[in-house]
């Protein structure tokens, strides 16, 4: 008989999460982008107001003029910055006009693209975090291409689509946003009188680049930008008003901000169907996680998703630790574990020959039981159903090796260990 007492706890231990981690090396950040990313060294003022922060960070950037993130995925400086890996986050900022334009083009241009970076990113650095760099709808929309697709001819509608299609990528890989297009959306509103934008209204002032600045200090610290001094030239006044703008958009919706971000959780259930005797199936129900480690609290461990383990008679802890890139939570739950069954009887005990089995097994000395061969990673291969005392399966669709057979009546339930063997 298989009891849960309680569920004593959940560890989480993540190793790489969307708010900064206060490590004892600085903090390595890499900025892939183009001159949005390049006028006014937007890397080196966030990489100023981290320090006035107190935070240790190195910062280094790719940022050629023009660049698409199609064109910096092949981009000897850019992959061979990449590959230097131990990057702890990675900003990627596409071409200003690319992400508002038609589904079609975003599909083919800028989503596999966002995508094709992510995978080379992890390749290299396994742990880091990537940050897409949301960027702003142009001062009176795009008037080049507007008459082409009218949703960007004005500011309103090249911004807000620039927002959605940033959102749609961060979706699809897990990334976090920094909202540097919401924040300047802000700031137009509030102070109008403000020039955020440069002769070609496109790119920014160096009050443009300081708002992005604090954007990207109030994501990765979870911080007020408030009484931090760049020495960037911009009035008192301006840089308070767009502090504070910053706290209130980004500091303060930091979850909202890495809602994307794929967390893993770890938790298990018993699963009855497998679970008999001294013998206990377990069921993963983990998210966002894709290797996995059990203790069984009786010295043995386990790698298999969802696996099924004999205990000795007593009481377990049984952890389960999920892994995902850098992330890892550990769930644990107490369990007792008795040597009587449902409704146990030596008459009622399953029989199983020839074991080891090749191409035919008979389960025998049982009448009207189900069974289920479930192997070591606890997935199912078999079921169906014994009407006789001596009903014989056929097993010669399995691979060779070890597997467990729960058979199953009205009152009883058993597990039993199976080799199957090649002829």
């Amino acid at each position: 008989m298989i009891t849960r007492i309680a569920s004593v706890l959940a560890l989480i231990a993540l190793l790489c999460s969307s708010s900064i981690l206060h490590a004892a090396e600085p903090l390595r950040i890499l900025f892939i982008g183009n001159s949005y990313t390049a006028v006014n060294n937007l890397p080196d003022m966030v990489g100023q107001l981290a320090a006035q922060g107190g935070h240790a960070v190195t910062v280094m950037a790719s940022a050629p003029g023009g660049m698409t993130l199609q064109a910096q995925s092949t981009f000897p400086p850019t992959v061979d910055l990449i590959k230097q890996g131990n990057w702890d986050y990675v900003v990627l900022q596409e071409q200003s006009q690319l992400p508002s334009f038609p589904d079609e083009q975003v599909e083919q241009q800028f989503y596999p693209n966002v995508k094709k970076l992510d995978a080379l990113i992890h390749e290299y650095s396994p742990c880091a975090q990537v940050i897409l760099y949301v960027t702003w709808g142009r001062k009176n929309g795009d008037q080049q291409n507007g008459a082409f697709f009218p949703p960007v001819a004005t500011y309103e509608g090249m911004d807000s689509l620039l927002t959605l299609r940033y959102s749609n990528a961060a979706d699809t890989i897990g990334a976090l946003l920094s909202p540097v297009g919401p924040l300047w959306h802000a700031i137009r509103d509030s102070f109008p009188n403000v020039e955020m934008y440069q002769p070609d209204e496109s790119h920014p002032t160096l009050s443009g680049t300081y708002a992005a600045a604090c954007s990207f200090y109030a994501l990765l610290f979870g911080e007020s930008v408030e009484s931090l001094n760049v020495g960037v030239d911009v009035s008192p006044e301006v840089a308070l008003a767009f502090q504070q703008l910053a706290r209130i958009i980004v500091a303060d919706k930091q979850a909202y901000w890495s809602r994307f971000v794929k967390h893993v959780d770890a938790s298990f259930t018993i699963d009855s169907s497998r679970t008999a005797q001294t013998y206990v199936g377990f069921t993963n129900t983990s998210v966002h996680a894709d290797h996995y480690l059990w203790d069984f609290g009786d010295g043995t461990t386990d790698t298999s998703q969802s696996p099924l383990h004999e205990f000795a008679a007593g009481t377990h802890t049984v952890c389960l630790t999920a892994y995902r890139h850098c992330d890892s939570v550990t769930m644990c739950d107490t369990i007792e574990v008795t040597t009587t069954s449902v409704h146990e009887d030596t008459a009622s005990r399953a029989m199983l020959y020839p074991n080891p089995a090749s191409t035919v097994l008979t389960i025998a000395d049982i009448e009207a039981a189900q069974y289920v061969v479930i192997d070591l990673a606890g997935g199912e291969v078999l079921r169906g159903v014994c009407p006789s005392p001596a009903s014989t399966i056929d097993v010669s669709t399995l691979a060779s090796g070890m597997y467990y057979v729960v058979v199953t009546t009205s009152t009883s339930r058993s597990v039993h260990p199976l080799v199957i063997v090649a002829e």
